[in-house]
């Protein structure tokens, strides 16, 4: 994927399908650098947004409320919709 991963659709490609392999493949990135990021998101919010079980992951409380918290950001043109996570160099 070019440029940056918005967190709020890394979060919402994660949770759709339950899976960070499913999600990697709809963006159209390899699952490291979408587990970074969502690592790097959840350091930065304090907690963890996902249950993770075997196989499958699901969003949690905190999860949730950054979703709904973003995504009202989304709605407002003067917000950047939860900031973009610039992709790592792969190389």
């Amino acid at each position: 994927m070019n440029g940056g991963l918005n967190r709020l659709e890394a979060v919402l490609a994660i949770a759709r399908p339950g899976s960070f392999r499913a999600a990697a493949r709809d963006l159209n990135m390899s699952t490291t650098p979408l587990s970074h990021t969502i690592a790097r998101l959840e350091a930065a919010v304090g907690e963890r947004l996902f249950n993770r079980t075997t196989p499958s992951v699901s969003l949690n409380d905190a999860g949730r409320k950054f979703v709904e918290d973003h995504s009202c950001r989304d709605r407002d043109p003067r917000s950047d919709g939860g900031g973009a996570v610039a992709a790592p160099d792969t190389g």
